[in-house]
């Protein structure tokens, strides 16, 4: 994990992140996903380690499902095919 000139931990960009690497709000302490800087959790949520509430913490990436995109085949209905 990375440090500013004040000590505090920081991402590859820059941004505030916590100690278990969750993004935060610099003004709120919220943690704030990546892509659009969207509040998902509040500051009184995290638990003294800085960790989520389960069962989010079990995603560490930080995961946008915005970002995932796909194609599919459909049958005769509409629906998607596996």
């Amino acid at each position: 994990m990375l440090q500013d000139e004040n000590g505090k931990n920081v991402d590859k960009l820059g941004r505030l992140v916590n100690e278990r690497g969750y993004l935060q709000d610099p003004m709120t302490g919220d943690i704030v996903e990546n892509y659009q800087n969207k509040k998902m959790f509040d500051q009184k949520d995290i638990d003294e380690r800085g960790e989520v509430p389960a069962p989010y913490c079990v995603e560490k990436y930080n995961f946008n499902p915005f970002m995932v995109r796909g194609e599919y085949d459909l049958d005769r209905q509409g629906r998607p095919l596996l």
